[in-house]
């Protein structure tokens, strides 16, 4: 079984683009988001959005704890205190290459994903590009993962 941490911008692309959830949906695949995703879905203004992008986060997601944490980030009871500082260092390349007020989330999502040996989908180049080219983990565009489905 292949395992997927999916970025809440491409829950975003599923409903802009209106993609069928059959990808999300084979037997051999699995999806992952953490409280990190749900939170930014959460803070979407608009309320009919909201509970579409909510609608599809629980149909093809499985929640897990983030593997690390944040001051100012992370949830209690969903992130673990972790004996690396790898979430830094990822959150530093971040910052490096594109400063952003998403860069703390990001950091914890990819730190997440490439600790638990998940392929990240993204369509954040910055993220993107740290999580492959410094770290070595495993990323993917939303295209070329629905043309390998």
């Amino acid at each position: 079984m292949k395992n997927y941490m999916v970025d809440t911008m491409i829950i975003n692309r599923i409903l802009d683009y209106s993609l069928d959830l059959k990808f999300f949906k084979k037997q051999d695949k699995k999806f992952f988001v953490t409280h990190v995703q749900r939170d930014e879905i959460l803070n979407t203004p608009d309320a009919t959005r909201r509970s579409e992008l909510l609608s599809i986060f629980k149909e093809i997601t499985e929640s897990v704890s983030t593997e690390s944490a944040l001051w100012g980030q992370s949830n209690w009871g969903v992130s673990r205190w972790a004996a690396d500082d790898l979430v830094e260092k990822i959150l530093e390349k971040l910052n490096k290459e594109d400063k952003r007020r998403s860069n703390p989330q990001d950091a914890l999502i990819a730190d997440t994903a490439i600790k638990n040996n998940y392929t990240l989908i993204t369509e954040d180049g910055p993220l993107y590009f740290v999580v492959t080219e410094i770290f070595s983990g495993s990323a993917q565009r939303l295209d070329s993962f629905l043309n390998s489905s």
